[in-house]
């Protein structure tokens, strides 16, 4: 199920959608997708093995990084690990650190959250845009 979602950097804003995989464990993001919208990123302490639903190894091989990604969902945010690696047409799945975090009810028929889109946003984009609140309220 793709779920819509808007993705907010120091350098783009895009509407997205993410595939919710009721049978992944972690959130993930996918490589190019991490380039793009340029988003710091921090190395794994141990590389992970990546499978693929065929069960074949991914493309990439081995996940060796994670970013640290602003999760809000129905004026709750959390601070969450998205895994890269290589997910083809995908550019993000969410799941479980979503899922037990917000607990989103979810209209699997109409590929649905309840309460309103999800909102991803960079550690930086938080903080320049608190820098921008902040100076207006100034001037």
């Amino acid at each position: 199920m793709n779920v819509p979602f808007t993705f907010q950097t120091a350098r783009a804003i895009a509407d997205e959608a993410a595939l919710l995989d009721s049978g992944a464990t972690k959130n993930f993001i996918d490589i190019e997708t991490w380039k793009r919208m340029g988003i710091e990123k921090g190395p794994l302490v141990k590389p992970i093995s990546v499978y693929n639903m065929d069960g074949m190894e991914n493309k990439r091989g081995e996940m060796t990084h994670y970013c640290r990604l602003r999760v809000s969902h129905d004026r709750e945010e959390d601070l969450q690990n998205f895994y890269l690696t290589d997910l083809g047409k995908d550019r993000i799945i969410l799941k479980y650190p979503l899922m037990s975090r917000f607990n989103p009810r979810v209209d699997w028929k109409k590929g649905s959250l309840s309460k309103g889109k999800v909102v991803i946003q960079s550690a930086v984009f938080r903080h320049l845009d608190q820098m921008v609140t902040n100076w207006q309220a100034k001037a």
